[in-house]
């Protein structure tokens, strides 16, 4: 049961990843600790060991999830005003961030639908690092004329949208084959699209 023997630390990095991807298939309330120990192959104690309780291990894991910010958007094409190259690196970086951590964003939704305390710190944390630069960023183009005198929330908000619902359709619902499109086409159309519909 105990499996190979590692430092308190990997040990406890282990049951927490391990727990992560329980977490994210069933959400809070449908794992117990005693199936956490038996996919970690150690025992309950040892669990209890490193974390006293379970809602302790689920807010390490959040806060691990806290700890991992999206990669930064294009400067470049940000200094020069490129609109397509902006948005287009911000739609990459949501994707490539969930495809490469599933568990995020199953994670986020059961955090939110479970009421747990850390959610909202949670979605905060990981939007502000693309949200806020964003929103400086429609701010900016707005003044220079090149965005129409709209709300820089609502244009953000609907930005990000397209790519939420995009994502929702490929990892939790069943899209019909015919409404079905590629992570590349939705890049570039939708950016597009967007484009199309708040510049001057």
């Amino acid at each position: 049961m105990a499996g190979e023997r590692l430092k308190s630390g990997e040990r406890r990095a282990q049951i927490a990843r391990v727990a992560a991807g329980l977490f994210a298939r069933r959400g809070f309330h449908g794992v117990t600790t005693r199936e956490i120990a038996r996919a970690a192959r150690v025992s309950e104690a040892m669990v209890f060991r490193h974390f006293p309780t379970k809602e302790a291990l689920y807010t390490e894991i959040i806060r691990q999830k806290m700890d991992v910010l999206p990669e930064k958007l294009d400067q470049e094409a940000m200094a020069r005003g490129d609109d397509a190259g902006v948005f287009r690196s911000a739609a990459l970086a949501f994707l490539r961030q969930i495809k490469e951590d599933d568990a995020f964003l199953r994670l986020m939704l059961y955090s939110a639908l479970g009421d747990h305390k850390l959610a909202s710190v949670f979605l905060k944390s990981r939007e502000s690092a693309i949200f806020d630069v964003l929103l400086d960023y429609v701010g900016r183009r707005m003044k220079e004329g090149g965005f129409r005198r709209l709300k820089p929330a609502v244009v953000v908000n609907v930005f990000v949208g397209m790519y939420f619902h995009f994502v929702m359709s490929w990892k939790i619902f069943r899209t019909p084959r015919k409404f079905r499109i590629t992570q590349e086409e939705a890049v570039g159309q939708f950016v597009d699209l967007f484009l199309s519909g708040v510049m001057a």
